[in-house]
């Protein structure tokens, strides 16, 4: 019934490939397993990276800030190398151009660091 509701909204020429879509997004939905670990069972990232609107490079492990740098090549001497297990947040000034966010993360997975989530602050 509700998709026959959805498909009306469409302008008649379109409803047919709308049904068909709708039919195919009801379908995934109903196939893809659900998340096999809680939100809740995942740990706190224990390293955070801050990059400022000017490129610099704020790091802090464990709640204590290890220092400030000018650039992603300069990670290196800050955070020697991250342990499998360790996860990182990396939050990023939401005016702060695309390349140099990519740089970021290609340094940090470089340090050995694999789980990246990712914020951009306004």
């Amino acid at each position: 019934m509700r998709l026959a509701m959805l498909v009306d909204d469409f302008a008649e020429p379109e409803r047919p490939a709308a049904a068909a879509l709708l039919s195919r997004a009801a379908q995934y939905v109903t196939e893809v397993p659900p998340p096999s670990v809680p939100p809740e069972s995942l740990a706190p990232p224990s390293i955070k990276v801050q990059v400022d609107p000017d490129g610099s490079i704020v790091v802090e492990k464990a709640g204590a800030v290890l220092g400030t740098v000018a650039s992603a090549a300069a990670l290196s001497s800050l955070l020697p190398r991250c342990l499998e297990d360790d996860p990182v947040s990396l939050a990023v000034s939401s005016g702060l151009d695309h390349a140099t966010v990519i740089v970021v993360m290609d340094e940090l997975r470089s340090l050995g660091c694999g789980h990246i989530s990712f914020a951009v602050r306004r």
